[in-house]
């Protein structure tokens, strides 16, 4: 490759690397959308802080059993599916769920591992909360379903809380917002009822009530409407607190379980390698890259920075497609797995180099050397990586938790490997040659003493 192509190509990968690196870490501005400008950088931007797992920062584990009035689960896995949808929408991330029985005839118990937040106790007592949301008439007759009805349901706000004179009560108003079947079918009953009264020469306003886990003593709406005031918003008044009035917006967003559960122990969970986990796992990942990439530097100089750049790409590469892996942790196993795929990476382009600089040092011509060193490491390639991606591929079709997170992140990082360590690294061999003009000295290879140069 002639040293101008080498030289822009170069420049290209650099860059690129460059500006990678600096959106991971320096702060840029955000769209505005007409607000105030705002700073961040991709890691916050991104959030990635929030997807360390518990075992690296500390949290809290709440174990749930069945109650005895609670009819039997008949699907476990649809109550899992709905506690993460809970989690997920209360902003909750690197969580834990697990099942556990002592015998098939036994209901499963449930844990749930989580990071500390001023609110976790409460939030717990929300994503826990029994029974879906229904609107009823004053027969309480099933109108529709709340999942079904509902589109939103929020707090309204500080600026909407007032005092009701009459009882001295604070008052938090939370907003319901119905979907379009939820708006026709709750209006097509009111006319229904209201044209039924005419009928009848009998006629009453028509109350519409909505309960919780059908609970109809206790509705959470208890109203007399009619169809000429009927519209897609409907507001409630909570006198208990703001926080009630929040957790029932949630409930009312996000669906209850289906089965009822009580939170039978509270316990807090300590960092698995104590207070700075965090921080001691992200160090011994940065010393573990600085070793490697030095000493590829020192004993193979301008080949060994090719394969720098080679594993510093594959190292973001990897961490933006774990991100983008749903429900993807940041945990102690997953932290292995990235340094263990790094290691295999690692190994497999010092098989390239080393290879390259002996069928130097024997005679071959610098481009033999490097094409003889690919075609026959290739072969050590292809097979250490198809074994590290059966065992990472089973790990995460049959394994959990801890094992799995390992599994995910060695599993992406073995595949990288097989792009970068064999194409990226040979095109930035190839560049570091053309750069140098096959300089020895800045390639780190030289001929063995009295060999000959053999023409291929």
């Amino acid at each position: 490759m002639g040293k101008k192509k080498s030289v822009v190509l170069l420049t290209i990968i650099s860059v690129i690397v460059a500006v990678l690196i600096a959106m991971t870490f320096v702060t840029f501005r955000l769209p505005s959308n007409g607000g105030a400008n705002k700073w961040n950088s991709f890691i916050n931007y991104a959030k990635i802080y929030e997807r360390i797992d518990v075992d690296l920062v500390g949290g809290y584990s709440f174990d749930l059993k069945l109650t005895e009035d609670s009819d039997a689960v008949e699907d476990i896995d649809d109550v899992v599916s709905t506690l993460k949808t809970r989690l997920n929408a209360l902003n909750y991330s690197g969580y834990k769920i697990t099942l556990d029985r002592e015998s098939a005839d036994e209901e499963y118990g449930i844990r749930i591992d989580v990071k500390a937040k001023p609110t976790t106790a409460t939030d717990i007592e929300a994503i826990i909360a029994y029974g879906e949301a229904e609107f009823v008439d004053a027969d309480n007759n099933l109108i529709i379903d709340g999942d079904t009805a509902i589109a939103d349901a929020y707090f309204m706000g500080d600026d909407y809380v007032y005092e009701d004179t009459s009882s001295g009560d604070m008052v938090y108003p939370l907003a319901i917002v119905f979907t379009d079947a939820g708006y026709e079918t709750i209006l097509d009953a009111i006319i229904a009822h209201e044209a039924e009264g005419a009928e009848s020469g009998s006629a009453t306003d028509f109350t519409l009530k909505l309960v919780i886990g059908e609970d109809y003593s206790n509705p959470v709406v208890n109203s007399t409407i009619k169809s000429t005031d009927f519209n897609k918003e409907l507001y409630l008044q909570v006198t208990s607190s703001k926080e009630d009035a929040e957790r029932l917006a949630f409930q009312m967003r996000t669906g209850g379980l289906a089965y009822q559960y009580e939170l039978e122990t509270t316990s807090e969970i300590s960092p698995l390698l104590g207070e700075n986990a965090a921080l001691f796992a992200l160090l011994t990942v940065l010393v573990l890259v600085v070793v490697i990439c030095v000493a590829f530097a020192v004993f193979f100089k301008g080949t060994g920075l090719a394969m720098i750049i080679s594993l510093l790409a594959q190292s973001g590469v990897q961490g933006l497609l774990l991100y983008l892996v749903p429900e993807f942790s940041v945990s102690f196993g997953s932290v292995i797995g990235i340094a263990t795929a790094f290691v295999v990476s690692a190994y497999t382009m010092f098989v390239f180099a080393n290879g390259f600089k002996k069928q130097y040092a024997s005679g071959k011509t610098l481009a033999s050397a490097i094409s003889y060193s690919y075609r026959k490491g290739a072969f050590v390639a292809v097979d250490a990586h198809a074994i590290s991606g059966a065992l990472a591929l089973g790990l995460v079709i049959f394994a959990k938790g801890f094992v799995r997170d390992f599994a995910i992140a060695f599993g992406v990082g073995v595949i990288l490997s097989v792009i970068v360590s064999i194409a990226l690294s040979w095109l930035l061999v190839k560049v570091m040659s053309g750069v140098s003009e096959e300089n020895e000295k800045f390639l780190g290879i030289k001929r063995n003493d009295g060999v000959a140069v053999v023409e291929e």
